[in-house]
């Protein structure tokens, strides 16, 4: 879950928008993602893209079967696999 002002953060954990123009108002919500498509994030572990669409593989509904489940920091993911990236 994200943390929304109604809803605190409850991981350590903390992460930013990295933004095309420095300086850029984001507002990181449950909302902004429902609206959004990619995000590139900047993390404590490292950087994190979250692709809603690859442009020429598509998007999640095209791209699901490729998948791999991977447990990332105790949760558990769905991840497309290498081999459908590189295609």
């Amino acid at each position: 879950m994200l943390s929304t002002p109604e809803t605190p953060r409850t991981s350590g954990g903390s992460c930013a928008l990295t933004p095309l123009k420095p300086g850029l108002a984001f507002h990181f919500d449950e909302l902004t993602l429902l609206r959004g498509l990619n995000f590139t994030l900047t993390t404590e572990a490292g950087d994190l893209d979250l692709l809603g669409e690859i442009a020429g593989g598509g998007d999640f509904g095209m791209l699901g079967a490729s998948c791999v489940e991977l447990e990332v920091f105790g949760t558990r993911c769905l991840c497309l696999g290498l081999r459908k990236l590189i295609d």
